[in-house]
């Protein structure tokens, strides 16, 4: 009897153990493959607007990053003028750790977060600073075109 309860907790353990083993293979093969190198994203996509966003950050051009945030986030002057101050600042400074080529501009997604069918959050890979956790853009539909609501990078 005492036989028979161990070779089922010797079955059981190596069965928990090959399931483990199983989980941290294949959450390694999900998040290598999650990995997207942006380059050229189609128009209306919400790549699109970030790449856009790096190239007004890389040429210094805040009237054309402007154009790219959501309409709630730059309603008044005040609010304007906080993305310019700080958002903007840091993001112009930083913009370059996020690219692994600055002709054509190229970025890397490595986690995409849907909060609903009109809004997504992009996890972009600093390419400077290879231990820091990516950092989110928070993309959210305006009628058709996706525009930045919040951007960390």
């Amino acid at each position: 009897m005492h036989r028979h309860i161990a070779s089922r907790l010797t079955l059981l353990t190596l069965g928990l153990a090959l399931v483990a083993l199983a989980a941290v293979g294949s959450s390694t093969a999900f998040a290598q493959s999650k990995h997207e190198t942006i380059s050229a994203p189609a128009a209306g996509t919400p790549e699109y607007v970030v790449l856009h966003a790096l190239k007004a950050a890389r040429a210094a051009r805040f009237d054309a990053y402007l154009d790219l945030l959501h309409p709630d986030v730059k309603s008044t002057p005040e609010e304007v003028e906080q993305r310019r101050r700080y958002e903007w600042s840091r993001f112009v400074k930083q913009a370059p750790w996020y690219l692994t080529s600055e002709s054509p501009i190229t970025f890397v997604i490595v986690r995409r977060d849907p909060q609903a069918e009109d809004s997504v959050k992009l996890f972009l890979k600093d390419q400077l600073h290879k231990d820091r956790m990516p950092t989110p853009v928070t993309l959210l539909k305006s009628g058709a075109e996706w525009k930045i609501k919040s951007n960390s990078l």
